[in-house]
């Protein structure tokens, strides 16, 4: 009988966007679906007259490219984006485009990695007219701000909309998991980006149930189990809560 052969070892997958470097701006500019939802409505007024547009949305979904998308925007997959940015800056500067305003499902991890590779693009450009946004809460937080933003979708379906963005959300705690992992984060990190998320996902639907981090709050000495004493008790804290909030009678 031949001897068992031992396991090759696990080598951890990298996130796709480990493969260019990361945005030197930690947080690029942002911009409310309001001011986007009043550009659209000003640059439909305005196209009747004049035929330009000093905007460009730009959705960065890829396998998620579903659920509708918002009207006029062009989908340009975050995945293969970097290396396109220097041809992609000329059309825009050529067609005197002003603000580039970047979303993907949730603007957590592609649209503030797009906007921000942009950004840097424009600095190195010397270019200070032309601006990169990232649309706050994506495409989600579109959807689900009610008809007035539904109406300037389009194929939008409401159904695989939710579908879509119950998925996308659980993509996205995946995603920072495995960035977490690989990159050796804290446990606080871990909590910010990964538990928290979870337990927001979890508790979507019952709004009198909320999640906290409370990383500095002590236990009660009550719930500390027996062999727990002394300086080992005063250094435990609660990572994080879940809220009941009465209903009101």
């Amino acid at each position: 009988m031949s001897a068992p052969q031992p396991a090759e070892p696990t080598v951890p997958t990298l996130p796709w966007h480990a493969a260019y470097p990361a945005p030197r701006k930690a947080k690029p500019l942002d911009v409310e679906r309001e001011e986007v939802l009043a550009l659209l409505k000003a640059q439909r007024e305005d196209q009747y007259i004049s035929g330009t547009r000093g905007f460009l949305l730009v959705d960065l979904r890829r396998v998620d490219y579903e659920g509708g998308t918002i009207r006029g925007s062009i989908n340009l997959p975050a995945q293969s984006l970097y290396p396109t940015i220097p041809t992609l800056y000329s059309i825009l500067k050529a067609a005197s485009v002003q603000k580039v305003i970047w979303y993907c499902s949730s603007s957590r991890g592609r649209g503030p990695r797009a906007a921000g590779w942009f950004s840097d693009y424009l600095s190195d450009q010397g270019d200070s007219d032309m601006q990169s946004l990232v649309l706050v809460d994506g495409i989600k937080g579109w959807a689900t701000a009610g008809p007035e933003y539904t109406e300037w979708m389009d194929e939008y379906d409401e159904a695989l909309s939710l579908l879509r963005r119950e998925l996308d959300g659980i993509k996205d705690i995946l995603a920072r998991s495995v960035e977490c992992d690989v990159m050796e984060m804290s446990e606080a990190a871990w909590n910010t980006d990964v538990h928290m998320s979870l337990l927001h996902l979890a508790l979507r639907g019952y709004p009198a149930v909320e999640a906290y981090n409370i990383t500095t709050a002590p236990p009660c000495r009550e719930l500390l189990p027996p062999n727990v004493t002394g300086d080992e008790s005063k250094a435990k804290l609660v990572d994080l809560s879940i809220n009941v909030r009465p209903l009101a009678m």
